[in-house]
């Protein structure tokens, strides 16, 4: 079974890399949905992150955490 997590980020630069340190080995794919953030928070990501199993996707319009959510599951 493949299981992957969907996380819609909105200004979490500070705090995105911590939560997907917590995300366990059993999870196959990340997905870390930036909704338009103002403060870079996808850049950031993969500037930053070391996780292989994570996958940036950047709206170019903020579309909620709703959207965030649909764009991540798409």
């Amino acid at each position: 079974m493949i299981v992957s997590v969907v996380i819609p980020s909105f200004r979490a630069k500070q705090t995105i890399i911590d939560v997907i340190t917590t995300i366990p080995e059993s999870i196959n794919a990340i997905y870390i949905v930036d909704d338009a953030c103002p403060d870079g928070t996808g850049q950031h990501v993969l500037d930053t992150n070391t996780d292989r199993r994570v996958i940036v996707i950047k709206n170019d319009i903020n579309q909620g955490v709703g959207g965030a959510t649909l764009a991540g599951l798409r």
